[in-house]
């Protein structure tokens, strides 16, 4: 809540935007005071102030467990509508979080209501002017009121005092106030519908909720000032927030969050001077330990477990190991303009839907840039932005192309460095199959050059699916610094009035690559013959797509020795190096076989087998890596149709067709390397990243085996080795239940 700048733009005709704005920053003052002093610390003075405000923060979310309180909240909501809504979008562990997003919609559009100034209380008039603050009386302060603005009604000057009352029964009354009374009565309604709720600080200037959702396996960000559900990165790329602390209370502890909510942990860590990381992280589990002491064992263990597992999923954010976290968000649309145009929460705004329209946007690589567009549906909320955010609820849709004419999408980097696409992807829309890309182009523009260059041609594409996912191998990889998408062509031109499509996704590979190379006749063979021996089973674009995650992942990650080795050990690899239809792709694209010692502690377990065999790329040079992307290509395009690779001729994309299976069916999943993701694909061994955890992880981690260890031996009987080794299955079992994706 602290200015952002001398330059604080203020609507011109109101006046009393300044004095509300200052109002609000001396609402905060003692809370915000650590943070001004975390950038000159004085030691052993920002530890109390936090500590403080983390004891108070948890102090005031314990009573949200209070039955009574609890009843309050549900005689005011009409739960059984919600109920009902809720089973009609959704069911099973859905179910809830369906809940939960129609609880948000009431409570914003039906309950609570904002206060910009606090209208007259004797006529009703919203024109009222900020006076400043007033003591607060007793009854206020039994309430939380611990201050209190006053505003002077324009037309009968009488003068509204508007407590800020910090007592969730009371607000339930009010019904009104900013982001910390939204927040705190929008969780206390949350665990009153059962749903598992905490509040969640801010330590700059917000508060909002998260709930746990059992369908995700985690816990959900749920802003209901906003409106916003699973949007954790909307303060930092929609609002510009500049966040460091992000804290979570509940009956059940307290958790730094902070990772959830930022894209570049690094960069928010150099604002984290406060107080030192391991002492937050122990007070947060002291904390934590203390109101956890009265449970019973069977759930404390259960707690400890899913505690792990959050910090599982945070460290892997953090680390970047799930792929980029970028998305396009709105500003703050919470408040007044005036209000939010002082603290620079408006964002980037919305544009309005003309032709060559840009806004910013991200790709599937990770790489931010500028989008502009043929057209689009603006009205509608159908713009180009939505083709980055990853959901599958939005899309972009152009009217232009249901006029004959092409429509485009064109992604410029930044940056302005080049970089080389080796994949693309396309996402169908949510409905109107006539609408879908049917021929298109993707090109490349180099740098210091206008002109545009074909990387690959596409004709005949078939959507098997709504919201389905296509990739495409990219047939000429260039380094460019921008690319470019240009629909020619719909699946059904006649009935169509427009082109859709919900996802355009491009994936990149650091270093420059040239146009893939021809394979020599004996290699194209052996495409050939594989494809047309492997078309006849069932399992052949399983395979397909398994041989090319091998294959790409080596391309993208060509340092990564790990991608590079395939062991017999690995259930899915094992599956490749013993079938006589994948296996030669592999050893034309450069794998050979090896046989190495064992290590030590590997042969003691398998009994004296001492040597492994292996399938093994070498060292790769430019040239090895050309030579796999040309058979991932020739691989990719031969599914495609079997008939369009013959000796030593470009594969022709006036040949593709839609895959099918042995059914003769259209495929409903996508043409490519379907599980190459921005981070290295684990599915060839062990995890190619390695998560830091802090010491009270490994320390609860610790506890968690023990426990499991005296229970086996204790009640199961067990010998002590035999349990141990049980011991840690059982707990790694329980934390990848806990912490899907990771």
């Amino acid at each position: 809540l602290s200015p952002r700048g001398p330059q604080r733009a203020m609507a011109p005709y109101d006046v009393d935007a300044e004095v509300a704005r200052q109002l609000q920053e001396e609402e905060d003052r003692a809370a915000m005071g650590q943070q001004q002093r975390s950038r000159n610390p004085i030691p052993g003075n920002n530890v109390g102030i936090f500590e403080g405000r983390l004891r108070s923060s948890l102090h005031g979310v314990l009573q949200y467990e209070q039955t009574q309180l609890q009843q309050r909240a549900l005689a005011v909501m009409p739960l059984q509508r919600l109920k009902d809504e809720a089973s009609r979008e959704a069911s099973g562990p859905a179910e809830q979080d369906a809940l939960v997003r129609a609880l948000m919609y009431w409570f914003k559009h039906e309950f609570f209501s904002w206060v910009n100034n606090a209208p007259c209380d004797a006529c009703g008039c919203t024109a009222t002017s900020a006076q400043g603050n007033a003591p607060p009386t007793n009854e206020e302060l039994a309430f939380g009121g611990n201050r209190v603005e006053t505003y002077r009604c324009n037309t009968c000057r009488n003068v509204t005092r508007f407590p800020r009352y910090n007592d969730p029964g009371k607000l339930l009354e009010t019904r009104r106030g900013r982001c910390g009374e939204w927040a705190n009565c929008f969780t206390l309604c949350c665990r009153a519908v059962g749903v598992e709720a905490r509040h969640v600080v801010d330590w700059t200037d917000h508060v909002w909720t998260e709930v746990y959702s059992h369908q995700l396996g985690r816990w959900v960000h749920c802003d209901a000032c906003e409106n916003a559900w699973d949007k954790a990165l909307l303060y930092e790329q929609g609002w510009g927030k500049k966040l460091s602390y992000c804290v979570a209370f509940s009956v059940c502890g307290v958790k730094d969050v902070s990772m959830r909510y930022t894209s570049n942990w690094e960069e928010m860590k150099t604002r984290r001077s406060a107080v030192p990381e391991t002492w937050l992280a122990r007070t947060c589990q002291f904390m934590t330990n203390k109101v956890r002491a009265s449970m019973p064992q069977q759930q404390r263990t259960a707690l400890v477990v899913r505690d792990l597992a959050e910090t599982l999923q945070l460290a892997a954010l953090s680390a970047g190991v799930q792929g980029s976290r970028q998305e396009n968000l709105p500003g703050r649309q919470s408040g007044s303009e005036a209000w939010r145009l002082s603290r620079g929460e408006m964002g980037a705004g919305t544009s309005q839907g003309q032709a060559g329209k840009q806004v910013a946007g991200w790709t599937t690589g990770g790489y931010r840039g500028v989008v502009t567009v043929s057209g689009e549906h603006y009205l509608g909320s159908e713009e180009a932005i939505n083709l980055f955010d990853g959901k599958p609820g939005t899309k972009w849709l152009d009217f232009g192309a249901g006029e004959g004419k092409p429509s485009w999408v064109e992604f410029r980097f930044w940056d302005a460095i080049p970089k080389s696409a080796f994949e693309y992807s396309l996402t169908s829309g949510n409905d109107s199959p006539e609408r879908d890309p049917k021929n298109f182009i993707l090109e490349g523009q180099l740098r210091g050059s206008g002109d545009w260059v074909v990387l690959d041609t596409r004709q005949g594409v078939y959507f098997g699916e709504r919201n389905q996912e296509r990739k495409f191998v990219v047939a000429k990889s260039l380094a460019c610094v921008a690319y470019r998408l240009t629909i020619r062509e719909l699946r059904d031109p006649a009935n169509a009035n427009s082109v859709q499509l919900t996802g355009f996704g491009l994936a990149f590979v650091e270093g420059r690559y040239e146009d893939v190379p021809e394979l020599s006749s004996a290699a194209l063979q052996v495409v050939q013959g594989c494809v047309q021996r492997l078309a006849q089973r069932a399992d052949a674009v399983e395979v397909k797509e398994l041989v090319l995650v091998v294959l790409m992942a080596v391309v993208k990650y060509p340092t990564n020795k790990k991608l590079r080795t395939l062991r017999l050990e690995n259930p899915k690899v094992k599956r490749l190096l013993v079938d006589s239809g994948a296996l030669p792709l592999l050893f034309t694209a450069g794998f050979s076989r090896q046989s190495r010692p064992r290590p030590a502690s590997s042969t003691s377990i398998r009994g004296g087998d001492e040597r492994e065999e292996l399938v093994v790329l070498p060292e790769p040079s430019m040239e090895m890596l050309q030579q796999v992307r040309a058979v991932a290509n020739a691989v990719d395009r031969a599914f495609l149709n079997p008939e369009a690779v013959s000796d030593g001729k470009p594969l022709s994309t006036d040949t593709l067709a839609p895959c099918a299976s042995s059914s003769g069916k259209p495929q409903g999943r996508a043409v490519g390397p379907q599980a190459v993701a921005s981070s290295p694909p684990t599915l060839l061994g062990e995890p190619q990243t390695e998560l830091n955890h802090p010491p009270e992880f490994k320390l609860q981690l610790a506890d968690l085996v023990k426990t499991e260890f005296q229970k086996l031996v204790s009640e199961g009987g067990l010998p002590a080795n035999e349990a141990a080794v049980k011991a840690l299955a059982n707990v790694q079992m329980r934390l990848k239940e806990a912490s899907p994706g990771v």
